[in-house]
């Protein structure tokens, strides 16, 4: 009774099998993928897919928001006149954004480095402060903007559950642009006016973070990096004909951001 019910199971489960597998029958059903285990994410991926290569292709897209504190308070002597400038040191903040792409290399022990080349930049702000000239007093202002490439890498280490904790280092250039100059009131008698300059600079960046797998395919990160933007200063001062030696500017500017990532892996 018992080896009857055993065969007649054995028999149904070989009609269900050819049902599924019609056309190649029982012999030729397709066999199990094979796997193989990943520690980063514990769990079991494909490795006839790209997810297992050790290496991939990425592109990251970047926004958040920027802090500086742009302005330096500062004197100087020229033509016997002295021009003082006293900035209003309180925190800037604007929106950021950028762009990169390149490769992430995957190592066998749970580690990665990503490897990027990118674009950032954040929002025109505005510096202000107070001029003095004798007793003359007036208000001044202007934009700074900064532009930055940079080559960046990421080290990233596999942490349970998708969740990597990473750091970053990178070198470029940034291009700082002063400009638009203006006082209140304005016109004022005796008072330079300064030119638009954009300065060219060495920049590096520092940051941390953690980065998220919502897929194999997708990565979300949250960040903090800061980034040294090199000097920056307005151009050519001119009070009526006379053309000043030396202008308003900032040896050391830099800007903090807190950032979102989204990342692209192929």
């Amino acid at each position: 009774m018992q080896k009857n019910i055993i065969s007649k199971f054995s028999l149904y489960i070989i009609l269900a099998l050819n049902i599924l597998y019609p056309s190649y029958g029982i012999a030729n059903a397709p066999k199990r993928p094979h796997y193989k285990k990943d520690y980063k994410h514990e769990k079991l991926v494909d490795c006839k897919t790209q997810v297992c290569r050790p290496f991939r292709v990425i592109t990251t897209l970047t926004g958040g928001a920027g802090f500086t504190q742009a302005g330096r308070t500062q004197s100087f002597i020229d033509n016997d006149i002295t021009y003082s400038y006293h900035a209003n040191k309180s925190g800037l903040s604007r929106i950021m954004w950028g762009a990169a792409a390149g490769g992430e290399f995957n190592f066998n022990s749970g580690w990665a480095a990503d490897v990027t080349i990118g674009y950032s930049q954040i929002a025109t702000f505005e510096a202000k402060g107070i001029g003095t000239q004798g007793s003359t007093v007036y208000n001044y202002q202007y934009s700074v903007n900064s532009k930055q490439y940079l080559l960046e890498a990421k080290i990233l280490n596999g942490v349970p559950y998708g969740l990597h904790a990473y750091g970053l280092l990178g070198v470029g250039a940034a291009f700082n642009m002063l400009g638009n100059y203006t006082t209140t009131p304005a016109a004022v008698v005796g008072a330079p006016e300064y030119q638009s300059k954009t300065n060219s600079n060495f920049a590096y960046s520092i940051g941390l973070g953690f980065d998220y797998d919502i897929s194999h395919y997708m990565r979300m990160g949250l960040g903090y990096k800061f980034i040294g933007l090199g000097q920056a200063n307005l151009g050519t001062g001119t009070v009526g004909t006379t053309v000043l030696s030396k202008t308003i500017k900032q040896n050391a500017l830099n800007e903090q951001e807190v950032m979102v990532q989204i990342t692209f892996l192929v």
